[in-house]
């Protein structure tokens, strides 16, 4: 379904995007609107690592790999470098997930900490998220030692990605749904908490990249227990979906913050158009007088076309030619 130049260019530039957006936020934090750099901006830079760090495994897998040739041979050396670098991938994918998640529960706490309601449920989730990364995280370095020695049920690794990313979408919705009620309770115009709303409601990005990679390992899932005589290997899909996830993630984490600089952004781009339209209304208020003076001085055309050409207004010198 996808080739190798498909994964090269999105490893490059998801995470690409991911890591300018942390930039703009530490630039945010520190020149823009100067405040304190807390934990909840370094797990996101973190994060960030991790993410440039499955996006070279991506590449990686694409050229000496297996990923993006899901319909040619099946060839051995290619199988075994992708097995490598799936482990490594499968590994730093929880921690990756579980920090960007936790990154945007310390950042609501700067906003919402003072509401006891939302003290509780962000600490509780807080516990949930930290716990469930580790869980799993543990279970994956378990699957991954000896299967014989273990004596584990046939499937355990496919039924460990399929808990994940259900679990995955499930978190993104109480992290998501959670500062929601919060909103309602501030005391502001109702205009600025549909805005803040929306800010926040940005962060569904993630959610359904999360969901289509959710549909990838399900598909693999069934391929698994229930293999088609004539289904070619699907097993690049969840990896593409895995960097695609992460890297839109990280973008819609650092979306809130960098309120500030978008807002100044976008009143410098309206005060570009302002000082554009005011400029071309006064260069036609210039044609306009031109003509004007054409009509009572008698002007000829190629006279008048050689005013317009002039932003400038006609001087003594000038009016003298015309009048002889």
């Amino acid at each position: 379904m996808y080739g190798v130049a498909s994964f090269i260019v999105t490893a490059i530039l998801f995470p690409l995007l991911g890591f300018l957006a942390v930039c703009s936020r530490f630039y945010t934090r520190i020149r823009l609107t100067p405040t304190f750099v807390g934990i909840d901006d370094w797990l996101i830079a973190f994060s960030c690592l991790l993410v440039l760090g499955q996006g070279a495994s991506q590449i990686v897998g694409a050229v000496i790999g297996s990923l993006g040739r899901d319909n040619e041979p099946t060839v051995e050396w290619r199988e075994a470098n992708q097995a490598k670098i799936n482990y490594a991938t499968i590994i730093v994918e929880k921690v990756t997930y579980s920090c960007i998640k936790l990154s945007v529960l310390f950042f609501y706490r700067r906003i919402f900490l003072r509401q006891k309601s939302f003290r509780i449920a962000n600490n509780i989730l807080v516990i949930l998220i930290a716990l469930w990364g580790l869980v799993f995280l543990l279970l994956q370095v378990v699957l991954e030692t000896d299967n014989e020695t273990l004596a584990l049920p046939r499937g355990s690794q496919e039924w460990l990605l399929l808990w994940f990313a259900i679990t995955d979408v499930l978190g993104d919705i109480a992290v998501l749904a959670l500062p929601y009620p919060c909103i309602r309770k501030l005391q502001m115009s109702r205009r600025f908490k549909v805005e803040l709303s929306f800010v926040f409601l940005l962060g569904t990005l993630s959610l359904v990249f999360g969901v289509v990679r959710l549909y990838f390992v399900a598909v693999n899932f069934a391929i698994f227990f229930h293999p088609p005589k004539t289904t070619p290997k699907a097993h690049s899909e969840p990896t593409f979906w895995t960097t695609a996830e992460v890297s839109i993630g990280l973008l819609a984490a650092c979306l809130p913050p960098l309120k500030p600089l978008l807002e100044k952004m976008g009143g410098a781009l309206k005060r570009s158009l302002v000082s554009f339209r005011a400029s071309r209304s006064r260069k036609s208020e210039r044609l306009s007088s031109v003509e004007n003076i054409a009509k009572i001085d008698g002007f000829n055309e190629v006279k008048l076309e050689a005013a317009k050409g002039t932003e400038y207004e006609m001087t003594d010198f000038d009016r003298i030619e015309v009048e002889e």
